[in-house]
């Protein structure tokens, strides 16, 4: 057979070995598979936190729960994660805790003071009992005697056992990791008391040979005894005096498993250093157990008399310490009530009480309120800060002092409208409604029942008005007529009572007094023995007519009625007939002359005079042309007004 066919006898049969590998890869797969898939989904468990940790939260409570009946700890390792959570939990809301408390803070506290109360009475009553009884003088004769503490003495025959002091001593070197000593009890040196143990347990092994496992338990000196419970690495020493009940070594037990357990790296790995160890210092503590004899007791008189001394006493206490609760609650409470005072905190601090919040200056002086309260203002410390309120009656008084109304106006502000009712000056009506809008406290401002009495009256710009007090004062310059008119209508302001026009001056009566003066002082002159006028006095004549004729209109504005006497003089040179006659002619002559003029006769009189009521003494004969005259005398009368 030559190569070429060898070749294709090989193609032609499998290698039997390559084809029972490859079943048994495929037999393998197939029998593994579901394995393969469990041991990938554990995996996939395992290497996944969020799987991992819904795995154990099925599991965790019921863990929990079995591993707490067994032993503490469980409660021990939880103690510092729960103490850091609680703690954590209070600097982010202290509230919390404060709400959680709450329902039971009131019954723990009054429970604790009933418990306080209740020692301090047994406490005093076991004093006077040991002071002032027969038994107690007996202990203080054998104190005396024996020469120790009558506390000691006391302590003998009243105790069944008290642990005085713990020690906890490292195993292996014998060196006190941590001591602690009831309070009554002065302690020994901690190293001495450890070498006399580290000694004796020595000496106990050497002479006695005792066994591994085999530890020395109690050891009695004198009145006291000393327990020793052993740890892996540690050891407890209780010194107990008196005869403590069996149930003692449990709670020793108990002590030095909590240590072991809490404090193995440190007892481990001690190099004699005991600053780990002070955190045993309240699992220590808690061995340091006692208990008194349980006698029955006999209450002496005195102990009763001092007993209702005492509870009389408690009461007053009591009685005062409400009253002064209750006025001091009565104070807060009516310092909260009072308007424009707002308080924030009351908090009692070093004996006094401080108070702060936010007092408006319109405000009553809480001071002044302490006082009436009957409280004492030296126990109480106030901190205010200003404040404006809105409370009506203080923002009332602030607006009026920025717009100071006048007293006719009244203001009255309701639910943040400000209502004006009264009389005012038209300045003040605009600068109010200007100031008003940008005032505090004030949302809207009504003044429809103001009267504005500059457009009521329409003084002329001559007047100037004022109001004073409740009285409307007018200065100035005005016409009659206006006058007359402001007087009728002020009666109708309201919130004005009186009209004062002392200042105020009537235009019409100064012009009707001047001109009536300038008209009596108007002389015209005539020749002698004659009713001629003296030539030269058209012009004075002209404005004598001019000046009756504005007298006229002013007597008419002032609703008076007038008429003018025409009087007619004469010197004394003729006779008095003849001086009445022509005194009279030369009147006439004037009268004629205003005639002409076209006035009423009925406003003229004609009277001669003669030479009776000359109008200059003829001293001089120059002074006789004044009396060769004419003058005029204006006659009023008050018509109606």
């Amino acid at each position: 057979m030559d190569e070429s066919s060898a070749d294709k006898s090989r193609k032609t049969f499998p290698d039997t070995h390559s084809v029972s590998d490859d079943s048994l890869d495929e037999l393998r797969t197939l029998l593994l598979k579901p394995v393969r898939a469990q041991l990938d989904e554990l995996q996939q468990r395992l290497d996944n936190p969020e799987r991992h940790a819904k795995d154990i939260s099925r599991v965790l409570p019921e863990a929990i729960a079995l591993r707490s009946t067994k032993d503490k700890k469980l409660e021990i390792c939880l103690e510092p994660i729960t103490a850091n959570a609680i703690q954590s939990s209070i600097k982010k809301d202290r509230q919390i805790l404060v709400d959680a408390l709450f329902p039971v803070m009131g019954p723990a506290i009054r429970k604790a003071i009933f418990a306080a109360i209740q020692g301090m009475t047994q406490t005093f009553n076991q004093l006077l009992e040991y002071s002032v009884s027969m038994r107690g003088l007996k202990w203080r004769l054998e104190a005396l005697r024996t020469r120790k503490p009558f506390a000691e003495v006391v302590l003998l025959h009243t105790l069944v056992y008290q642990v005085e002091q713990v020690f906890l001593i490292h195993g292996k070197t014998g060196l006190v990791l941590q001591h602690v000593v009831a309070k009554t009890v002065a302690g020994q040196d901690p190293d001495l008391v450890s070498g006399m143990l580290t000694a004796i347990k020595d000496f106990v092994q050497d002479s006695f040979g005792a066994e591994d496992g085999e530890v020395l338990e109690t050891l009695r000196i004198g009145e006291r005894s000393i327990w020793i419970e052993q740890g892996k690495h540690a050891l407890l020493a209780a010194v107990v005096r008196g005869n403590p009940p069996v149930d003692f070594q449990i709670i020793l037990r108990e002590a030095i498993e909590e240590i072991h357990f809490t404090q193995t790296n440190a007892l481990e790995s001690f190099d004699g250093d005991t600053a780990p160890f002070e955190a045993v210092g309240y699992t220590l503590g808690n061995c340091l157990q006692y208990q008194l004899k349980q006698e029955k007791k006999k209450t002496s008189v005195l102990v009763w008399i001092l007993l209702a001394a005492a509870v009389l006493a408690a009461c007053s206490w009591l009685f005062f310490t409400y009253r002064n609760h209750r006025m001091w609650g009565n104070y807060t409470d009516l310092l909260r009530a009072e308007p424009g005072i707002v308080v924030t905190s009351i908090e009692k601090r070093s004996g006094k009480h401080h108070i702060s919040g936010m007092k408006d200056p319109l405000a009553p002086d809480p001071l002044q309120l302490l006082k009436t309260a009957g409280l004492d203002p030296n126990e109480v410390v106030f901190r205010w800060e200003p404040y404006y309120s809105w409370y009506p009656q203080y923002a009332l008084k602030r607006v009026k002092e920025i717009i100071m109304p006048p007293e006719s106006v009244t203001l009255d502000l309701n639910q943040g409208i400000l209502y004006a009712r009264g009389s005012a000056l038209h300045r003040w009506l605009v600068e109010t409604r200007k100031i008003i809008k940008t005032t505090p406290w004030i949302i809207d401002y009504r003044d429809e029942n103001l009267t504005d009495i500059d457009q009521l009256l329409r003084p002329p710009h001559t007047v100037t008005l004022e109001i004073k007090g409740d009285q409307l004062h007018a200065s100035g310059s005005a016409d009659h007529r206006w006058l007359l008119d402001a007087r009728k209508l002020a009666k109708k302001l309201a919130g004005i009572n009186a009209w004062r026009e002392d200042n105020l001056i009537d235009a019409d009566r100064v012009s009707y007094d001047k001109i009536r003066a300038e008209l009596q002082q108007i002389i015209i002159l005539f020749k002698a023995s004659s009713n001629v006028i003296m030539p030269g006095q058209e012009m004075a004549i002209n404005n004598l007519i001019q000046k009756i004729q504005n007298l006229q209109t002013h007597a008419k504005q002032l609703d008076e009625k007038i008429h003018i006497e025409i009087v007619g003089h004469a010197d004394s040179l003729g006779g008095e007939n003849i001086n009445a006659e022509i005194s009279r002619l030369r009147a006439e002559k004037v009268y004629l002359v205003f005639m002409e003029e076209g006035m009423t006769s009925d406003f003229f009189r004609i009277i001669g005079m003669g030479s009776k009521d000359p109008v200059k003494d003829e001293t001089h004969k120059h002074f006789r042309a004044f009396n060769r005259s004419v003058t005029f005398k204006v006659i009023a009368s008050d018509a109606q007004r």
